[in-house]
């Protein structure tokens, strides 16, 4: 199975510019303006929600890639098993043609 890029493509622009927003809010303040705590909180709580969508689809990014490796595991250990049984006839076929 091919690694879906397409999907890694498609995502990572959108996690990339939602944290990037994230980080610059959170770096810029506003000099000399003081924001009432209740303004504060607000502004907490959006950055928790934003936080939390990012999360989310990395954590979604996440899955697919471990389904990726899942597969690729299976797929090497096919080869593997494929590759030891090739090596077992050759050495049965060596055998028989050094006996013959």
């Amino acid at each position: 199975m091919a690694i879906p890029w397409l999907k890694l493509v498609k995502y990572a622009p959108s996690v990339l510019s939602l944290t990037s927003d994230i980080l610059q809010r959170s770096r810029s303040r506003k000099n000399g303006e003081e924001k009432s705590l209740e303004a504060r909180i607000d502004v907490l709580e959006k950055n928790g929600r934003e936080q939390a969508k990012a999360l989310h689809a990395m954590a979604e990014q996440m899955e697919g890639m471990m389904a990726v490796i899942a597969r690729l595991r299976r797929l090497l250990l096919g080869a593997f098993l494929m590759a030891g049984g090739a090596l077992l006839l050759a050495a049965i076929g060596w055998v028989i043609i050094i006996s013959g």
